[in-house]
């Protein structure tokens, strides 16, 4: 995510709908998290640590999906 300054705090903050492209993006991604859900259901014991795989997969699909959000967004 870029970092949020005075310039940029607006576009940082707002609903960034998709366009065609951004879809195939998420899909993909989407795609690739429910497939390490799958995995972590089927082979991982019911666990704390299963848990936290699986939180820390959202977190990463949510983080992924953010960087293409605001792929337009720089830096300043």
């Amino acid at each position: 995510m870029p970092r949020v300054t005075k310039d940029n705090v607006d576009d940082c903050f707002k609903y960034h709908g998709p366009d065609e492209a951004q879809v195939e993006k998420y899909a993909a991604i989407n795609d690739a998290a429910k497939a390490m859900a799958k995995v972590i259901l089927d082979v991982c014991p019911a666990s704390r640590e299963s848990s936290v795989a699986m939180t820390q997969l959202q977190d990463m699909r949510m983080w992924a999906n953010a960087s293409i959000a605001l792929e337009h967004v720089t830096d300043k």
